[in-house]
């Protein structure tokens, strides 16, 4: 095969050389960038609507722990009115700004007013419902003993609501802004309703009080016997708090039918000789066996009967006062 000249090598290097210049030239590659997400605006939208602003009357515990927690929610308390303007500056020190304290004043109309009271219904608001306003009440089922602890404890609570419409749609958006749950009663079922709250709060302290001096007798400090009943009731709480049903939670020898340490029980607190706890003992006791759906055997009706008779051994009637143990133990007061 003959060979190619170097002169024919170099016209072809050249012509290859010359289409590579020809060829058109690749375009840069472009940035692809994400596309940008528009939100369109919705002309039809509200802005949220402002917090109203309100006037606290009353500035003892609950009425201060309440201005607190609003003001925390956004609301603005204009007013702290008390019947004593020193009740009034002590709880706006706790408000920022400072609200003008007064000691009396005299309400708008048109206006809203809600009541803090357990045992009252919205009646007792009348003579501002005949002045125009919508008048209902808004009762924490809290325990409040000090307005700053209060304030905290007043958010996620359950209130009862009641009252006149427009005052319950208030007081409805104010649970909600606490973070609350809001049930309703009848207005003639509110003092049965407060009924109920003093025994799960105000008697379960007295109650308490009851246990704490019975193991004071045994020979423990006071201190000590109130931390560790203290425990013991926090404990049963828990078990409420967790188990699905009242029942479900119940200890103790009533719920075993643990009868003989229950009749111990019943011999021990006669032996005191006093009425006060030997009842409330022997009360609860029957309380206690009804919740756990027997009583039909008959060891459950012995017990029952030995129970009644702790009750009427000491004369039947209204349990007496701790002031009135001496001069009148079980005896009916007039």
């Amino acid at each position: 095969m003959p060979r190619r000249s170097r002169a024919a090598k170099k016209i072809d290097d050249s012509g290859a050389r010359a289409k590579r210049d020809a060829a058109p030239a690749r375009a840069p590659a472009k940035k692809i960038r994400p596309k940008e997400k528009r939100v369109a605006s919705n002309p039809k939208e509200k802005p949220p609507a402002p917090k109203p602003t309100v006037a606290i009357v009353g500035a003892g515990r609950l009425g201060a722990a309440l201005a607190v927690a609003l003001e925390r929610c956004g609301y603005r308390v204009n007013a702290l009115v008390a019947r004593e303007r020193s009740h009034a500056r002590r709880a706006s020190r706790l408000l920022s700004p400072r609200p003008p304290t007064r000691p009396r004043a005299t309400p708008p109309r048109g206006r809203v007013a809600l009541h803090v009271s357990g045992a009252l219904s919205s009646d007792a608001l009348a003579p501002l419902r005949a002045r125009g306003f919508a008048v209902g009440s808004l009762h924490p089922l809290v325990s409040v003993s000090d307005p700053r602890s209060g304030a905290q404890t007043l958010r996620g609570a359950f209130y009862c609501v009641e009252g006149d419409a427009a005052a319950a749609r208030a007081a409805r958006r104010v649970v909600r802004d606490l973070g609350g749950r809001a049930f309703s009663v009848d207005a003639r079922d509110k003092v049965l309703y407060h009924a109920a709250a003093v025994l799960a709060a105000g008697h379960l302290t007295a109650l308490f009080d009851v246990a704490t001096s019975l193991l004071a007798r045994c020979g423990v400090g006071a201190d000590t016997a109130r931390r560790a009943l203290l425990t013991l009731s926090e404990s049963a709480l828990d078990n409420l708090a967790r188990a699905p049903s009242n029942a479900r939670a119940l200890t103790g020898p009533f719920a075993r039918r643990d009868f003989d340490t229950v009749r111990k029980h019943l011999g021990a607190l006669d032996a005191l000789d006093e009425g006060e706890t030997l009842k409330l003992y022997a009360m609860l006791g029957r309380r206690a066996l009804s919740m756990t759906a027997r009583g039909s055997t008959n060891e459950d009706r012995k017990i029952l009967h030995e129970l009644r008779h702790a009750l009427e051994k000491r004369g039947a009637g209204v349990v007496p006062a701790r002031d009135d143990r001496r001069g009148e133990a079980g005896g009916r007061r007039n």
